[in-house]
Formats: structure tokens, C-alpha cells, sequence
């Protein structure tokens, strides 16, 4: 048994937004995920009927949706900050506030 923190990856979208991807199955490198003891999370997100209870959250301060926006970027922007995605060079979520 392991005494070390087991990595995770969260997945928050559905395997039909993949490009090339059958809707609902992805190929995942089990041998790496065993030996390296990951584990692989998935979370379909919030349903639309919990929409008001979260805005009354973020209105009465219980939550503050800034405390995850790393930055503002511009539409033209958009590719760049995907890329980095992929790469994994980015923290926290950047929001489009430019058009």
C-alpha cells in the first residue's frame, strides 16, 4: 500500500465535445495510471435547476467566482489560452471579456 498522495485528473465535459472521440468513450493509458497510481475522476457539472441557489451564493459572498478567474483575454486570444491548456500552463480559468 502507498503512503504517497494519489495524483488526480478531473474531466468536467462530455467525451462527445473530443474532437475524434465516440460519444462517451475515451482511451486512457492504463498501464501509466496503475504504475504511477493516478486516479481519474469525471463530473458532468452543474444542473441548470441549481442555477439559482449558486447565484444566491455568489450574491450573499458565500462564494466568489474571482477567487478562480486568472485572467481577462480578448475573443482573438481564445487559441492561445486553449493551447496552453493542452500544455498545461495554465492555473485557474481565463474569461473572455473582449469581443
Amino acid at each position: 500500500m502507498s503512503t504517497r498522495p494519489i495524483p488526480e485528473r478531473t474531466v468536467s465535459s462530455l467525451t462527445s465535445m473530443f474532437v475524434g472521440c465516440v460519444a462517451g468513450e475515451v482511451a486512457l493509458p492504463t498501464d501509466v495510471m496503475v504504475t504511477n497510481e493516478l486516479d481519474f475522476r469525471g463530473s458532468l457539472g452543474m444542473p441548470p435547476a441549481q442555477y439559482p441557489e449558486m447565484l444566491e451564493m455568489v450574491e450573499t459572498g458565500k462564494l466568489d467566482p474571482e477567487a478562480i478567474v486568472s485572467e481577462t483575454i480578448a475573443l482573438e486570444d481564445t487559441q492561445d489560452r486553449l493551447d496552453a491548456m493542452t500544455e498545461y500552463r495554465t492555473h485557474g480559468f481565463p474569461v473572455i471579456a473582449e469581443f
